[in-house]
């Protein structure tokens, strides 16, 4: 169950950071910018682009290297942490 835990976390994260956020030096947005014309919005949808991204995590998953996982875990709670945070200051 914690595996299973961690993997959500992990696609969490970087369907997030891939959609959503600048990277560094802009470097996120630019690689969606020369994507977007042959994948369309879905680059910009975080629900979009965890599609793809469980199917990369899933194959790192079924190999011994799996404990890559836990950083972007990580991340992906720290990243579910500030959307809960920010949600309840607006209320």
């Amino acid at each position: 169950m914690t595996d299973l835990f961690i993997y959500l976390l992990a696609v969490f994260g970087v369907s997030w950071t891939l959609s959503s956020e600048e990277g560094p030096g802009g470097s996120l947005d630019r690689m969606r910018s020369w994507v977007r014309p042959v994948l369309g919005q879905g680059v910009d949808c975080p629900i979009c682009v965890s599609f793809w991204v469980s199917i990369a995590m899933y194959l790192v998953w079924l190999t011994p290297q799996s404990l890559i996982m836990i950083p972007f875990a990580g991340h992906g709670l720290v990243i579910l942490l500030i959307l809960i945070i920010s949600r309840l200051g607006t209320r």
